[in-house]
């Protein structure tokens, strides 16, 4: 976890949307946190309405017996969402208040993910890069 105070500068319309955000809590809140992370996965109940998670997606595509393609120009953090809730736990019960960046730690493309997602599952699938 890293308390972080430096500027952000999105490359895109999503990360200018995330950015605003960001900057309507501090306007409104001045003693709140807030959260950046990356890569999420993790399990998610039944009726949380929400249709998997990047691991869950490539390991039903796979098992459809589809070639993949996934990028392999985006970088990530790939993060379990159970060590996410623990890290966030942390400031609150501390009464500390920021912004966090919070991921478990490495790096690697999604293509670069779903190949050790396959890899670790022993999941037979062609799988090819692509760009964004």
């Amino acid at each position: 976890m890293c308390l972080t105070d430096d500027p952000a500068y999105p490359i895109n319309i999503y990360g200018i949307s995330k950015l605003s955000g960001e900057y309507m809590v501090r306007s409104y809140y001045p003693k709140h946190n807030i959260v950046r992370s990356s890569g999420l996965y993790g399990l998610a109940p039944l009726e949380s309405g929400k249709g998997g998670n990047f691991v869950e997606t490539i390991i039903s595509l796979a098992n459809q017996g589809n070639p993949l393609q996934v990028v392999q120009d985006q970088v990530l953090a790939p993060t379990f969402t159970k060590d996410l809730s623990a890290a966030i736990v942390e400031p609150i019960d501390k009464g500390d208040f920021g912004t966090y960046h919070i991921t478990n730690s490495g790096e690697c493309s999604w293509f670069i993910f779903a190949k050790a997602i396959l890899d670790i599952t022993g999941l037979n699938t062609e799988l090819t890069p692509t760009t964004t």
